[in-house]
């Protein structure tokens, strides 16, 4: 028991001290943010990133848009935590870079959420 406790206190000294201030992993999941991901339900071309990737969670879990290396996740089927991940992405920190890679182009991200139980306070998005 006591290298598992070592190990994860070695671990955490890794981790940014931000992701460790948000909790715990409590999903991840990669995402390719195809065509159909850049427009909402209505049609209408997203223009922000948060926007995009909330809606590859809508389209994988409510509509069954799922493009070949979509992930599944545990938490986005619920239309209440896809609300909260976008305004946490509001304020993620993108730079205009990855806002103008995201929004205009289709794109394999990696997310991964923080948080408490099924509690989301955090998220990072990485572009391989």
């Amino acid at each position: 028991m006591k290298r598992i406790s070592t190990m994860l206190v070695m671990l955490a000294g890794l981790m940014p001290a931000a992701a460790l201030a948000q909790g715990n992993v409590i999903a991840q999941y990669g995402a390719y943010l195809g065509s159909a991901d850049h427009y909402n339900s209505n049609g209408a071309q997203l223009s922000e990133p948060w926007q995009v990737i909330r809606q590859d969670r809508a389209n994988f879990h409510k509509f069954g848009i799922q493009d070949q290396w979509d992930e599944w996740d545990g938490l986005f089927a619920n239309a209440n935590n896809r609300a909260k991940l976008e305004r946490l992405l509001v304020n993620a920190g993108f730079t205009a870079a990855q806002r103008r890679t995201i929004v205009d182009n289709e794109v394999f991200i990696n997310v991964t959420v923080f948080g408490y139980g099924s509690n989301i306070t955090g998220v990072q998005v990485d572009m391989p």
